[in-house]
């Protein structure tokens, strides 16, 4: 208890990492306690706290220098120019150009894109036979043809590791999937996941 108590007087914007604890109510609380309103500490703090603000609730894992700088004089009531001087020394963030995001993020997209890369350089252990034949086995139990772009998604499915299919709802992805479920059925596990609407189903 007594380091945890000396911690919290060196830096009480520690408490930011305890949930519960938002990044307001321990500022108010550290401002209380004389923390300069200019401390790295508080600075970094907020700096943390809009781009973590920001993954939450938009989906954003980086943001321009310019959109953060913004929010951070709003937040914190200190001047661009000494809230930029300290964003370099946050070993937290990550900085490249004019994009700001938290660290970790771009941990995880560094990693998430090595392992897309191995993927796709990588020949594949199961390949689809027949293709041409399963896809119009696939049209005649939906009683429709797909479209050439649908025939094209699955075709390359049958080819690649890794695909993206993407696109606006009713586009027919959910259809195409159903081609490419097809070309797999008799393959001994498949395993299927969605997180919502008509692909879950």
């Amino acid at each position: 208890p007594d380091l945890v108590v000396q911690k919290v007087k060196e830096n009480p914007y520690v408490l930011c990492k305890v949930s519960g604890f938002g990044f307001k109510t321990v500022d108010a609380y550290a401002l209380n306690m004389g923390i300069p309103k200019d401390s790295p500490h508080r600075i970094e703090s907020a700096v943390l706290y809009i781009l973590q603000e920001q993954a939450n609730s938009k989906g954003h894992c980086w943001i321009t220098k310019e959109q953060l700088l913004n929010e951070a004089v709003e937040l914190i009531h200190l001047s661009q120019n000494i809230i930029e001087q300290h964003l370099p020394q946050f070993k937290d963030v990550y900085i490249r150009e004019n994009m700001v995001g938290l660290a970790k993020y771009y941990y995880y997209e560094k990693k998430i894109y090595e392992k897309l890369n191995q993927l796709l350089q990588a020949e594949p252990k199961v390949k689809a036979e027949n293709v041409q034949k399963k896809i119009e086995e696939a049209e005649l139990e939906q009683g429709f043809k797909y479209t050439e772009e649908q025939r094209k998604a699955i075709e390359l499915f049958s080819q690649e590791n890794v695909m993206v299919l993407n696109g606006y709802a009713g586009t027919g992805k959910s259809t195409s999937l159903r081609g490419i479920y097809k070309l797999y059925k008799d393959c001994s596990t498949i395993a299927m996941c969605a997180l919502s609407g008509k692909a879950a189903q």
